[in-house]
């Protein structure tokens, strides 16, 4: 009420142009953020530390691990027997003594049961207060045959230049050793004629 007993309405406003911009800053740097997250090839999950649980999994877990992301959440990967025949705790004592991981090769059961060549990237992150546990794992295998088949290439070609200087070696003698049969050859011709 006014100083007169009057009815009066307070009106307040307030500028809220620049919290609207920042949310909408925020929502597309988050669409950015899930597409980017999703489309990367190398498998991406974050793991409850407290659990050892995939909390998130990006798509590229499908292609690396075989599992469809509602198949891995809630899961772990020893739950999953993602470990294969190789002992985690090579690399749970490299995460603890460095804090975090970069490039810790192992093999990575997938799960139709074949076994791939891997290369393991982790760090921890705490995200609304929980700790979890970011891992990249990246399926190294094509690489790797690909490696295996330019050894297997450059030892055969080892082994035919071998052969070739043995050929060649060979050749030498016959050919030294024909020379010396001439001459024998020849000497014994002369010592016919002469009898």
């Amino acid at each position: 009420h006014g100083e007169n007993g009057e009815t009066m309405t307070l009106v307040i406003f307030r500028d809220v142009s620049e919290q609207q911009r920042l949310e909408a800053e925020l929502r597309s740097s988050e669409v950015l953020f899930r597409a980017a997250f999703h489309t990367l090839p190398d498998a991406v999950p974050l793991t409850d530390l407290s659990t050892g649980c995939f909390q998130v999994v990006n798509a590229g877990a499908r292609t690396v691990t075989g599992y469809e992301a509602h198949e891995m959440l809630g899961q772990s990967s020893n739950s999953l027997g993602l470990w294969s025949d190789d002992d985690p705790a090579a690399f749970v004592a490299h995460l603890q003594r460095d804090g975090s991981v970069r490039d810790f090769p192992t093999h990575l059961r997938r799960k139709d049961g074949s076994v791939i060549d891997v290369v393991l990237s982790a760090r921890p992150v705490v995200v609304g207060g929980r700790s979890l546990m970011l891992t990249v794992t990246r399926d190294v295998s094509p690489q790797l045959a690909a490696e295996r088949a330019r050894d297997d290439l450059r030892a055969q070609l080892l082994h035919s230049k071998k052969m070739e200087a043995v050929g060649q070696l060979a050749g030498g003698i016959a050919h030294d050793f024909n020379n010396l049969l001439t001459v024998i050859l020849t000497c014994c011709e002369l010592l016919r004629e002469s009898m």
